[in-house]
């Protein structure tokens, strides 16, 4: 196969599941003005696919904890170096907050919901579905692939279309040694005509954030706040409130988070030199990303559970030989990482995928259509979690809705809810537990609303919800009960919670948006876009390509899982 391919153009990406043709009209904006040049020249000329491409996973690696992008702290000064001779796409989001399930939609393009595979591990992606490295592979590239397993292991189906695939199960964070060792050796025995794809994927930043010396502490001259320990039991612990929370150890435990990325950036620093020592620096395409942050109580939790900017904000580097250095401030995500490549190297599209090519952006122009919905969504822990990023002339912002976990029947409520309702009235459809009860749904800003003895059986009712002073539909509501019963005290069942009504409608969910345009997110209180981004969030649903596979796990896989606290 020749040194080098010379792309052509791909046909039209088109998104997947039933929201074909959905755009984000809003995003239009910002999408055209989101890319800026250094100079006024006008788009270049596209770029030459290179004879090999680098792709690196850093997991649990947040944007804004690197200089690149506006951190303070010195943690990443090999990557801000790469970020000046890349193109940096500042706003990436992941689109779900799991190691498994946001790798997966990376290497399929598709939303999780479409992939099927899910964070408990014990799903594997259809055969039929395809991945990024395996049309790679079927375009003659030699390929590798070199993760440090737990849940980028390739029994799930990340090792297909690779020639050479290790995963050897996570010990410790000084892995990342051994990984960037791996990919050297790899690209070393690459031979001098060969066309190349290696991906290369690193726990050294993810809990329990204990990197070597001399890394450790670098950040944390105090005395520590607490000697507890950063492993997943401890944070676990704090999050469901079983351990009490100490004065500054968020802020501790970010430090040494910070610590992880600062070895992490040396070792990455490592892999660069050795790729300028092996002469592949003017022949290879690097891409450097994650599968989602991390958090430290910004949003009353830890670890990467929730889908706020902590979690989903990514870093996205390119670096390609022929590319300026560009900002771009569009938003795009995860899935949009293999159809780019794809597009890049002239290869077959996946079918089917929900992601677009940036290569408009790569090269200096005026991407053709609108981005697709930049979305994610999960249902772990009790609690059911969607989140839209869109641009708006005011900047770009970010909803996220909660609620509880999805039941058919409705959701039952004990002694009372709080719940966002969206538009002039909402529909009640409610029925109490073991006996009628007196129910009354009310806000701070206009009182009671609705009030009524609710019966045992299914009842309707349609209430109106009175406009916003500045003309809005968007309310914080309150459903009150007063009382409930324990069906174990009942019927004698074994059931413990306390029921008082069960709610079918509307969704028992809430809505915080956020402003994405400054330096650090901030809560907008009040703001009538949540009702028209509520809207958009509400019809964005994606069907199952196939089926998943079921992946059993062995002794030694949990053992990773366990050492990283997934387990």
């Amino acid at each position: 196969m020749g040194r080098y391919f010379r792309p052509r153009f791909a046909p039209s990406q088109t998104y997947g599941g039933e929201v074909v043709g959905l755009l984000l009209v809003i995003a239009v904006g910002l999408w055209t003005a989101g890319c800026h040049r250094p100079t006024d020249e006008g788009p270049s000329s596209r770029p030459l696919a290179t004879r090999g491409v680098i792709v690196v996973s850093v997991d649990t690696l947040r944007a804004d904890h690197l200089g690149a992008y506006g951190y303070d702290r010195d943690t990443s000064p090999q990557l801000d170096a790469l970020a000046q001779e890349s193109v940096v796409f500042e706003h990436a989001y992941a689109q779900a907050p799991s190691t498994l399930v946001s790798h997966m939609s990376i290497f399929t393009s598709l939303f999780p919901a479409q992939h099927g595979v899910v964070s408990h591990g014990q799903t594997k992606l259809a055969e039929s579905i395809p991945t990024f490295p395996q049309r790679f592979h079927d375009a003659g590239f030699r390929t590798g692939g070199h993760t440090e397993g737990g849940y980028v292991a390739g029994g799930y189906g990340f090792d297909r279309g690779f020639d050479e695939w290790r995963d050897p199960d996570y010990d410790h964070s000084t892995d990342i040694e051994e990984t960037v060792d791996r990919g050297l050796a790899f690209l070393a025995d690459v031979g001098a005509d060969e066309s190349f794809l290696l991906f290369l994927h690193t726990y050294s930043v993810h809990d329990p954030y204990e990197p070597p010396d001399p890394w450790r502490h670098r950040f944390w001259t105090d005395e520590p706040p607490t000697y507890a320990t950063a492993d997943a039991a401890t944070l676990r612990a704090a999050n469901d409130g079983t351990r009490p929370i100490v004065d500054g150890e968020a802020a501790y435990f970010a430090s040494r988070y910070d610590d992880g990325i600062r070895y992490a950036d040396v070792e990455l620093g490592r892999f660069l030199d050795g790729i300028d020592r092996l002469g592949l620096r003017d022949e290879v395409t690097l891409v450097v990303t994650s599968d989602h942050g991390e958090e430290f109580r910004e949003h009353g939790k830890y670890l990467h559970t929730q889908l706020y900017p902590p979690v989903l904000h990514v870093p996205l580097l390119v670096r390609h030989p022929e590319l300026e250095p560009a900002r771009v401030e569009a938003p795009v995500r995860s899935i949009d990482i293999a159809p780019t490549l794809l597009d890049l190297f002239g290869l077959e599209p996946l079918p089917g995928a929900s992601g677009q090519s940036l290569v408009p952006f790569l090269e200096g122009g005026i991407a053709p259509e609108p981005p697709g919905p930049v979305f994610a969504e999960v249902s772990e822990h009790g609690v059911y979690q969607r989140t839209l990023v869109a641009g708006v002339d005011a900047g770009l912002r970010l909803l996220a809705e909660r609620g509880p976990a999805v039941d058919p029947e409705g959701v039952w409520v004990g002694d009372a809810v709080d719940f966002d309702v969206v538009g002039p009235r909402v529909g009640l459809q409610l029925r109490s537990f073991h006996r009628p009860r007196r129910v009354t749904l009310r806000s701070d800003d206009d009182g009671v609303l609705f009030q009524d003895t609710i019966p045992t059986s299914w009842a309707e009712h349609t209430v109106r919800i009175p406009p916003t002073p500045d003309g809005g539909t968007h309310r914080r509501v309150g459903l009150v009960v007063g009382s409930c019963d324990r069906p174990s005290d009942v019927s004698g069942s074994g059931d413990a919670r306390c029921l008082g009504v069960q709610v079918a409608q509307p969704s028992v969910r809430t809505f915080e948006l956020y402003d994405l345009s400054g330096d650090r997110p901030a809560r907008i209180e009040g703001d009538t876009l949540i009702q028209d981004l509520a809207t958009q969030l509400e019809s964005l649903r994606w069907a199952p390509v196939a089926a998943p596979g079921s992946h059993t796990m062995d002794d030694e896989q949990r053992r990773a899982l366990e050492a990283l606290g997934y387990l």
